[in-house]
């Protein structure tokens, strides 16, 4: 049988979901490369579809991995709402989300409904990736604003039922969070990076939908993602008993701030070992210490956020253990590394495992980072059997795990050690 061009496309892709689903059974736990190959065919896709659900189990490791993605007008058009979405699987009616089915369809309509608008936009930014942040707000700062105008006098999609599974309530309310949020994108952009943001800006957009408590909510939800920085002005702005948004917007600052330190505790939760995810780990302590800084007259929200602490403490504990362990106190119980390039490798690990901690310890202030790196003592105190490039090596790794300070402290104690002819691996504490 002859292939039409439809059908010699249906049956490409078709081929390419069955290698992703291949691939995709043993991902979870496999090496990055992989992954971000998986992601690329994807991305390749001409139509996405089905394709969107079967990396769904990936984003924790992209959340991590962070890679370029293709730009494209449908991905530029829903970047600013990117903290809201979640799979189509775990979305819950009257939560301050939005299911990804949503979006393709949503796209598709914006597309037909100004076509030469969307052509010029896709071809602004043709070859372009999402790690082009200036031409993201550029080209966005003019498509956000007009999707907005498009979509709120838009209809349903006739698609729509179909295509996500939702009912025309479920439009109704998924469109009334869109739109807004992309109304107001541009403004939000255009204070990224700012120190501080413009307390002004924040406070004209929370006006602009002061009446509507769930599109304010959803707008909340937003700015603090977008500008964690902002979370103490957000606050100040909506909570206060004086705030121009009065109790519903006290209200949706609550929902919120709840919905924000879900995500945070979700996405913390999901994470796996290693140092990848610090960027997103320095992030959600800034944001837990920007919400507790505004959240003084507010026991309950300040005893939610205690809590999110106390989970994330609990993971960030774990992750360093098992970090600690897989690459530094495993290869050391083995002996000092022979070769340069172990010994290298043994320091990156050593910078590795103190990175994490010196991040991780702001959650609670703790010592447990103290107590575990003390355990290395002994296995990083010089032996007599060492020669001196060995002792070099581990009084380097000391140095790096411990400190300078407990470096020269070992070596001192050491040396005293050896003059006096005492057991060198029994360093007082």
């Amino acid at each position: 049988m002859t292939l039409t061009p439809t059908n010699a496309a249906s049956t490409e892709i078709g081929g390419r979901l069955a290698e992703i689903r291949a691939l995709n059974r043993h991902l979870v736990s496999v090496e990055d490369a992989k992954i971000l190959k998986v992601v690329a065919m994807v991305d390749a896709l001409p139509q996405r579809g089905e394709a969107d659900t079967l990396i769904a189990p990936l984003r924790p490791r992209l959340a991590q991995l962070r890679p370029s993605r293709p730009l494209g007008a449908p991905r530029l058009l829903f970047i600013p709402l990117d903290p809201l979405l979640v799979p189509a699987a775990l979305w819950r009616r009257g939560e301050l989300t939005i299911p990804r089915t949503a979006v393709p369809c949503l796209a598709r309509q914006v597309a037909a409904l100004d076509p030469a608008f969307m052509e010029a936009v896709a071809r602004e930014v043709a070859g372009a990736t999402t790690a082009d942040k200036a031409l993201t707000r550029r080209v966005g700062a003019r498509l956000w604003p007009r999707a907005a105008e498009v979509l709120a006098g838009a209809p349903m999609p006739a698609d729509w039922v179909e295509a996500t599974g939702l009912t025309a309530t479920d439009h109704a309310t998924i469109r009334a969070a869109v739109v807004p949020v992309l109304r107001h994108a541009r403004a939000v952009a255009a204070q990224i990076g700012a120190s501080p943001p413009d307390a002004a800006v924040i406070a004209a957009v929370f006006a602009d939908v002061a009446g509507e408590p769930e599109a304010l909510g959803v707008l909340i939800s937003v700015i603090l993602h977008w500008l964690p920085e902002a979370a103490t002005q957000v606050l100040r702005i909506t909570s206060a008993h004086s705030a121009p948004t009065g109790l519903p917007g006290r209200n949706a600052t609550e929902r919120a701030v709840d919905h924000v330190l879900d995500r945070i505790e979700t996405e913390q939760g999901e994470m796996q070992g290693g140092v990848a995810g610090l960027p997103e780990l320095r992030r959600s302590i800034a944001m837990l210490d920007e919400l507790e800084a505004g959240s003084t007259d507010r026991p309950t929200r300040r005893a939610r956020i205690a809590a999110t602490r106390g989970r994330i403490d609990v993971v960030c504990r774990g992750r360093f253990q098992a970090l600690l362990q897989g690459t530094v106190t495993d290869r050391l119980a083995q002996g000092m590394p022979q070769t340069a390039h172990d010994v290298a490798a043994l320091e990156t690990a050593a910078r590795d495992v103190r990175r994490f901690e010196q991040v991780a310890r702001r959650i609670s202030g703790s010592d447990h980072y103290d107590q575990q790196l003390r355990s290395l003592i002994s296995d990083l105190v010089p032996d007599s059997a060492d020669d001196p490039q060995a002792r070099i090596d581990r009084l380097r790794l000391a140095e790096v795990l411990l400190g300078s300070e407990r470096a020269m402290q070992m070596l001192l104690e050491t040396g005293q050690a050896a003059a006096g002819g005492s057991d060198t691996r029994q360093p007082s504490r």
